[in-house]
């Protein structure tokens, strides 16, 4: 089915309590269901298939039997209370059909038809007249355009496709816009025997969005994985509170979220504006409030069966244990590639595994155990990992036998050997298969005859959802020492609108206690000479104007100019260049501050995203952030920790920390630097467009904003 970026009003459907109704739905009438009918059979299968007990009421408006039951020639012809209606008649019936069932007192409908605004003008029209209907009638529609949802847990069903025979019921949800891939995430979960709570696909979102049903699924009981696709995010910001309810309730959101494309270019003022693409912010929120993103539909099912069977770790380390020298590297590599954490064996640790361990076995996480094992080693060397500290789930590498003609005594004796290992520890303990092929119908059936309950496809795979499970722990274990957020009182009264010269834009950042390199502000040959001798030492000089918000590209700063004479060229050089860029620029003055030639510079910038708010950016290079391309983002507000977790993630971090003969910088110098940034920007409220710091100098515990600009609404 296609997906639609539709503009059309959408409504949340009501409170949480309402929508529990809805996925808790008992009794159904099936609309428009007649024998020839492959949707209303589909429909009726699928009921039958979750085991849904309530009574089911064939509507068509010949009436009849359908399916061996009695057919009402309307809603309000059945007589007697109905939750759902499951609408499977075409776009054009429809709007006759919702009125009869808001007549009848039913309170939700799925729409699964097309037609509608995936289809253009014409269909956007009558998408547009359905969501009137249905509120007139107080009906919520869930689709048009999907495949319905079915409630596993509580044996509640509006699906319109096949379900696999030997699904099981557990704590994951599957929430997707698209019901094709909703539908091949329930057969993926089959595949991989991970249980479903739902599956939940929401089509063109005319009224029930992604947004509402992830609400939803964060307070269900039943739930405690939810496993989303989805091409767009509506209500971002709400998204963002739904995301830390989930955090706070200790459940995973594990998320593909498809169309990636950047759409930055639309403020071009600052680098901040052109480093705050629609993909990277996403990429910023999710990782803020702990939504673990996928690149692929197996990544997701098996990242939220992974998380649901152990949930969140007691620590983020891995530790892998095989016989094979080659799979331990490839493993090694991968999670070299995910930022998987190994920690090492060593101390106690380590001189307890070289009794275990043959002689000429090297002792390093991933351990390989080597051929030479004679079987007990695994559930004795698990058994030291078992209290390493740092260690908070193990993975043991292993052939399965994918085949009947694999059926080997000394395949099962291994798999016995190991799952005694598994059993014996109580850190969460995954069996990995070497390929994917592995772990087919009959290779689980042999883990699960050999008494393994936890088992990864494919060291690609199972080290990726490993590596999500680690960082999803990792984010928990520090959310709780996130902090309070850094805030400032401020007001943006009297303040223009739009570009602010850099003087007006340092004199309010400065107010909120970001620091500045000292400058004057003068407005002749003669004041710029005697505030130059007064610095003592090499200036620089600065054109002034809000005309002029890139003034390096225009030729309007003089570096390094020392003595009167040099002071006075310098003036009317930039002077002269503004006005060859800018013909009628409006001037403050020229800025006169004293040169700076060491330390390390960063850009700190706070961009406003029409979705997500106010995303602030740090990142290395002044003048080169944008090639570089080295920064870290989180949404306002954010604490002081938050700030600081910001610069260790950056790719030249080493640097703040004095790599290459550099200084050290004083990381709580450079925090409140930054803090005092993010605190301007909020105060300024709906106000700012965009302010940036570019270049921040640190230099050891000196820190100086060298240029700063503001953009306002």
């Amino acid at each position: 089915m296609e997906l639609v970026d539709s503009s059309i009003s959408t409504s949340a459907p009501g409170s949480i309590e309402d929508m529990r109704r809805l996925f808790r739905s008992r009794s159904i009438a099936v609309i428009g269901a007649k024998d020839s009918s492959t949707m209303a059979g589909g429909v009726i299968e699928a009921i039958s298939r979750i085991g849904a007990d309530g009574p089911i009421y064939p509507v068509h408006r010949s009436g009849g039997v359908v399916f061996g039951r009695p057919a009402a020639r309307s809603c309000q012809e059945i007589g007697e209370p109905v939750d759902l209606a499951l609408v499977i008649v075409p776009a054009a019936a429809t709007a006759e059909v919702i009125a009869d069932a808001g007549a009848a007192g039913i309170a939700g409908a799925v729409v699964f038809s097309s037609g509608w605004a995936e289809s253009g003008a014409d269909g956007r029209k009558r998408q547009d007249q359905l969501v009137a209907d249905a509120r007139r009638c107080g009906v919520t529609v869930i689709g048009p355009n999907c495949l319905g949802f079915a409630n596993f847990a509580r044996r509640s069903c509006g699906w319109v496709s096949s379900l696999p025979v030997s699904l099981s019921v557990g704590p994951v949800a599957v929430l997707s816009q698209s019901g094709g891939v909703g539908n091949a995430a329930v057969d993926l979960a089959d595949e991989f025997g991970i249980g479903l709570s739902h599956v939940i696909t929401t089509g063109n979102e005319a009224m029930l969005s992604t947004t509402d049903a992830l609400a939803y699924l964060v307070e269900d009981d039943d739930t405690t994985v939810i496993a989303v696709f989805a091409e767009q995010i509506r209500n971002a910001r709400r998204f963002r509170d739904i995301a830390g309810r989930a955090r706070d309730a200790g459940k995973a959101i594990v998320f593909l979220k498809a169309g990636s494309s950047e759409i930055s270019a639309r403020n071009a003022l600052s680098h901040t504006g052109s480093l705050v693409g629609n993909d990277r912010v996403i990429d910023a929120a999710f990782a803020q409030y702990g939504v673990i993103r996928v690149d692929s539909l197996e990544d997701l099912i098996l990242t939220s069966g992974l998380i649901a069977r152990t949930g969140p770790l007691r620590a983020p380390g891995v530790a892998v244990i095989s016989i094979s020298g080659g799979s331990c590297d490839i493993v090694a590599d991968q999670a070299e590639r995910t930022r998987l954490p190994l920690p090492p064996f060593d101390g106690d640790a380590a001189a307890e595994i070289r009794q275990i361990v043959p002689s000429f076995a090297t002792v390093q996480n991933p351990l390989d155990l080597t051929g030479g094992s004679r079987g007990d080693e695994f559930k004795r060397v698990l058994n030291v990992t078992d209290h390493v500290d740092e260690v908070g789930v193990i993975a043991v590498l292993t052939n399965v036998p994918p085949y009947p003609s694999c059926k080997d005594p000394t395949f099962d004796r291994l798999l016995g050997t190991i799952s005694d290992g598994l059993t014996s520890v109580s850190t969460p303990a995954v069996l990995l298969s070497q390929t994917v092929a592995h772990l087919n119908a009959y290779g689980r059936a042999a883990v699960a005859r050999a008494g393994i309950s936890l088992s990864l496809p494919g060291l690609h795979l199972g080290t990726q959802a490993l590596a999500h499970l680690s960082w999803w722990s990792r984010h928990r274990l520090s959310a709780s020492e996130e902090g309070t957020p850094v805030r400032a009182d401020g007001r943006a009264e009297g303040l223009p609108s739009g570009v602010l010269s850099e003087w007006q834009s340092r004199r309010l950042l400065t107010s909120a206690g970001v620091p500045f390199v000292p400058a004057v502000l003068v407005h002749s040959v003669e004041e710029a000479v005697t505030a130059a001798g007064r610095m003592g030492g090499p200036v620089v000089l600065k054109l002034v104007s809000p005309d002029l918000p890139h003034k390096s590209d225009a030729g309007a700063v003089r570096l390094d100019v020392e003595g009167p004479a040099e002071v006075r060229q310098a003036y009317v050089a930039v002077q002269d260049a503004g006005s060859a860029a800018c013909p009628g620029l409006r001037v403050d003055g020229v800025m006169v501050s004293p040169m700076r030639r060491t330390g390390l510079e960063l850009l700190v910038g706070v961009q406003r995203d029409d979705e997500w708010g106010l995303v602030l950016v740090v990142g290395l290079g002044g003048v080169w952030v944008e090639i570089l391309g080295d920064t870290a983002m989180r949404m306002l507000p954010v604490s002081r920790a938050g700030i600081e977790r910001m610069l260790g993630e950056l790719q030249g971090a080493a640097l703040l920390r004095g790599a290459r003969g550099r200084r050290p910088v004083e990381i709580d110098s450079l925090v409140d630097a930054v803090a005092a940034v993010a605190a301007a920007a909020q105060s300024l409220g709906d106000r700012l467009d965009s302010l940036e710091v570019n270049p921040l100098l640190v230099d050891g515990g000196d820190v100086e904003a060298l240029d700063a600009l503001l953009v306002l609404r």
